[in-house]
């Protein structure tokens, strides 16, 4: 699997795990779309690096209950917010 599973009861990513995975996809995807890209991600360390990798939108699953400086990182890189939300953990 690609990404962290939202499945309740699956297992969560490991930050530096969460990050070898997506950042390079985005980075590739970046110059290669005419599509904005989402990064699905309730980590705020995660979000920040998405966007510098070229995520244009994050989209927190957790509607900012697990990290809230996701919003932080939103406002700061002037990106869209999309909140979620998720059954349990």
């Amino acid at each position: 699997m690609w990404r962290e599973s939202t499945r309740p009861g699956s297992k969560p990513l490991a930050l530096e795990e969460e990050l070898k995975r997506i950042i390079p996809v985005i980075e590739t995807l970046a110059g290669k779309v005419d599509v904005p890209i989402s990064i699905d991600t309730y980590k705020s360390a995660v979000a920040s690096r998405a966007i510098d990798a070229g995520a244009q939108i994050i989209n927190d699953i957790s509607g900012l209950h697990f990290d809230p400086a996701v919003a932080k990182v939103a406002a700061k890189q002037d990106t869209p917010l999309v909140l979620m939300h998720i059954r349990g953990t």
